[in-house]
């Protein structure tokens, strides 16, 4: 039975205004980046590599504070209220390379919840492990699997805890087409009621439809399309 996303509330509101990033002090990743994300739904980044959207979401993730302007979740800017730790709490972020930890499948899966002091509901590990073709590979040590595969792992990390707020770095790398049809099913169920923010270079035609906004990012700098 597919987990329920039922009773999760996304976001009324992420703002970023006037934002800019560097990390030596002198060159700038982001610059004078503004966007907004009203409520529930797929918004999509692209990009051409090192234009800057991994640092983008890092800045929504609150990993990266900005050097200049200011991120606004629900009016409230976290970094100057002492909200960060909080907020991060509701949010998944999931980076364009997996995190794999010593552990089977399941110990790997479940890490969120176990971090978060939540409940690991079994049931819903199983229901991800058997969708995406773990099974045989369950009780391995994840770090053994394929790149596909934990990359898999990394997402499902995520999706387990229905976030209020996913964001997620490139997810169809080394996925084979299989794995891609049910991550974009997937992901189209949990925007209905999640603030989804993804990077990718790979545009298929059922992300696109599904997509509530689209910006593009060149040299750090954003435009809305």
């Amino acid at each position: 039975m597919r987990p329920s996303n039922m009773g999760v509330v996304s976001f009324v509101d992420v703002k970023l205004e006037d934002v800019w990033y560097t990390y030596d002090g002198v060159n700038y990743a982001l610059s004078s980046v503004g966007m907004e994300f009203n409520g529930s739904g797929l918004y999509l980044v692209t990009g051409p590599n090192g234009s800057g959207k991994t640092t983008l979401l890092k800045v929504l993730a609150l990993i990266h504070k900005p050097s200049k302007g200011r991120i606004l979740i629900n009016g409230v800017n976290p970094w100057s209220r002492g909200l960060t730790d909080s907020i991060r709490s509701s949010l998944a972020y999931v980076h364009d390379k997996p995190l794999i930890v010593k552990g089977d499948v399941d110990y790997n899966i479940s890490l969120g919840l176990r971090l978060k002091n939540l409940e690991v509901a079994e049931g819903s590990i199983g229901y991800y492990i058997e969708r995406y073709g773990l099974s045989e590979f369950r009780k391995r040590d994840a770090r053994s699997l394929s790149a596909g595969n934990r990359r898999i792992v990394s997402i499902l990390r995520a999706l387990i805890l229905k976030p209020k707020m996913l964001i997620i770095d490139e997810p169809f790398n080394h996925l084979d087409v299989k794995k891609v049809e049910l991550l974009i099913e997937d992901l189209r169920e949990l925007s209905r009621n999640t603030t989804i923010v993804m990077s990718t270079h790979y545009l298929y035609k059922e992300i696109l439809e599904c997509a509530k906004e689209r910006y593009e990012i060149i040299a750090g700098r954003l435009r809305k399309l």
